[in-house]
């Protein structure tokens, strides 16, 4: 069946459930089919959009709709159906077009480019674990581009693949609660020009509609100490044992030690004596030292604590877990069972796994979004108040959402979202500063800065959850690294060009700055076009080591991210057709420039030496 309306038509194939969609007669973009067990019936069609039913077992209304010139509308309901549905189907990418996937920061590819991608091929629609913004996009060599936005996306995921030599990508609709209890929507979202800056900018409006956008300008009226706070680079700086204390089988809890606290100290002044003044100073020891918090503020330093309201200790393999983890998850202890997220079939949800003092790994038990405020409030609050920190770090909260079948506190992804956002409102209201993990725009309204946001997933380290204060130079970890993550081939800032000047994002603390010191200067490149400042997360030992590359690192980016750190980024190019030489532009008129190439570079009349960075100041 066809549907024209002014110059655009829509062709949708009534056998395979396919797409095809023209602007005075030149395609747009165009599907493949759908799975071969779907079938399609009852297609009609009125003044605006094409009616039919899904068939997967299951009946599903669905509709195309034409909404102005340059937007395509998708809707799905089941009925409060049981069942998933991946539909529509994936584009039909052509080979030359560069597929947009907002995995972390964003990543970019060649269609027929087999990258590497996540093992389980499918990720949330929207979730620090998953997309971090719910869109897939392409762009075309002549910079035209097509966005899918998913606007309900609490319950659904993306499933990648590759066919026939070239990549797919599709969405699964998933139940809420176990019923498809509510009406799902994309829109397809065109653009004659403008490539990767103009696709990012259209999701930006969606964005801001759904109540995402939020500036850092803004939240400062709340939070004063964000003024201060903007552009500083974020160090982890550990006690020499602190990998053995938290992921070995020892049994042993120690409290650190006078040397210990004088060791770091020492390290926070030898900063300051070398220039290093904005520092974000994360702290992850339960035993705080009010001296080290006193002495931070005489530096100048902000002070963030690490905090989790994801994991709970099983009752039952409690003494089967070493003493220092015990000793963390104290102040969580007293609300297992009653406040753990239940699954369907009335098991306790999984958490992340600790190993025992019997070297086995043992899974810990998710506590309910639903229930975490009232167990932050009895944390966060005193602690505070007792200590004068700056603020929060919530760890694991934004990754993902987590429904919960609990009677006493049943949670639905959306209100799951709606939970996380309270949570870190128990941060921000008591004037704090408030970070999380990888973050996603689910959080972005109300979360200040996120870890892990420059350092896509698949593209870390193994294990680098656990390997935060490790050196991968010279190891296997490295291709990897070279590969993907410090490629600029593939690394594309779609988040910035939508969240920048909402969120400071940083690399993760086990993808650090200088977790691979020899690729300092591409870090510093990406942080510098991002507008952005680093992190650093070593062991207190290794400071003599790596002190020259993080004074190297902090004055070639900190100044920059200070500068734009209330900006919105308005523009970013490609300059070669290589991707070697990239510029993006901000809202207060600053351009950077950055040559990722080791060799020289001349570009519309610029050189630019290997690896340099050129900062225009409007």
């Amino acid at each position: 069946m066809e549907l024209k309306k002014d110059c655009l038509s829509v062709h949708f194939d009534e056998k395979n459930g396919a797409v095809t969609l023209y602007k005075r007669e030149k395609e747009i973009f165009s599907t493949l089919g759908a799975d071969e067990n779907y079938s399609f019936f009852n297609v009609r069609s009125d003044e605006n959009g094409i009616n039919f039913t899904l068939d997967n077992g299951e009946k599903f209304a669905c509709r195309y709709e034409f909404c102005g010139s340059d937007t395509l509308k998708f809707l799905i309901e089941g009925d409060n159906n049981s069942k998933s549905v991946k539909y529509p189907p994936s584009f039909k990418y052509s080979e030359n077009c560069r597929v947009c996937l907002p995995l972390c920061e964003g990543v970019a590819f060649y269609a027929n480019e087999k990258v590497k991608m996540r093992k389980s091929n499918r990720v949330l629609m929207s979730g620090g674990n998953g997309l971090s913004m719910a869109f897939t996009a392409f762009s075309n060599q002549d910079s035209s581009w097509v966005l899918c936005a998913f606007i309900t996306s609490d319950d659904g995921a993306v499933c990648t693949g590759f066919e026939n030599g070239v990549f797919t990508c599709k969405p699964e609709w998933t139940p809420s609660l176990g019923k498809f209890s509510y009406k799902r929507e994309i829109r397809f979202i065109w653009g004659s020009s403008g490539g990767v800056t103009a696709l990012c900018k259209a999701y930006r409006k969606i964005a801001d509609v759904l109540g995402y956008i939020v500036t850092l300008e803004e939240k400062a009226k709340k939070v004063k100490k964000l003024k201060k706070f903007i552009g500083s680079a974020n160090f982890w700086v550990w006690n020499d044992d602190a990998d053995k204390l938290l992921y070995s089988e020892s049994d042993v809890y120690s409290v650190p030690g006078a040397e210990q606290r004088a060791q770091r100290l020492k390290v926070a002044e030898d900063m300051k004596k070398n220039g290093i003044n904005k520092v974000l100073w994360s702290i992850f020891n339960e035993n705080i030292d009010i001296s080290e918090i006193e002495k931070m503020k005489q530096l100048g330093y902000l002070t963030v604590f690490y905090d989790i309201y994801t994991d709970v200790i099983p009752k039952p393999i409690f003494d089967k877990i070493p003493k220092p983890r015990q000793k963390r998850c104290e102040g969580r202890m007293p609300y297992w069972p009653d406040s753990v997220a239940e699954k369907a079939d009335g098991t306790y949800a999984e958490a992340w796994q600790l190993k025992g003092t019997d070297s086995k790994m043992y899974y810990q038990n998710r506590i309910c979004d639903a229930e975490t405020v009232k167990i932050a409030e009895k944390i966060i609050l005193p602690r505070q108040k007792k200590t004068g920190m700056d603020g929060t770090f919530i760890d694991g909260s934004a990754c993902s959402p987590v429904e919960c079948y609990n009677k006493n506190h049943i949670t639905t992804c959306k209100e799951s979202w709606e939970a996380k956002n309270r949570l870190m409102e128990v941060v921000t209201d008591a004037d704090g500063i408030c970070g999380t993990e990888i973050g996603c725009e689910k959080v972005a309204r109300t979360i200040h800065y996120n870890e892990g946001m420059l350092s896509p997933i698949e593209y870390r380290a193994p294990d680098s959850g656990r390997r935060m204060m490790e050196i991968y130079d010279g190891d296997s970890d490295m291709c990897v690294l070279d590969d993907y993550m410090l490629n600029p081939k593939y690394r594309v800032p779609l988040w910035e060009l939508v969240f920048h000047g909402c969120v400071q994002s940083f690399w993760y603390w086990g993808d650090s700055h200088l977790c691979a010191p020899n690729r300092a200067g591409l870090r510093d490149g990406f942080c510098a076009l991002y507008g952005l400042s680093p992190i650093f997360s070593f062991k207190a030992g290794n400071w003599k080591m790596l002190k020259e590359k993080i004074i190297n690192s902090y004055k070639a980016t900190v100044d920059n991210a200070t500068n734009v750190g209330f900006c919105e980024m308005t523009d970013f190019e490609y300059l070669t057709s290589d991707f070697a030489v990239q510029k993006t532009t901000f809202s207060n008129g600053t351009s950077v420039t950055v040559n990722f190439d080791i060799n020289d570079r001349s570009v519309n009349g610029l050189f630019l030496k290997g690896g340099e960075i050129i900062i225009k100041k409007k």
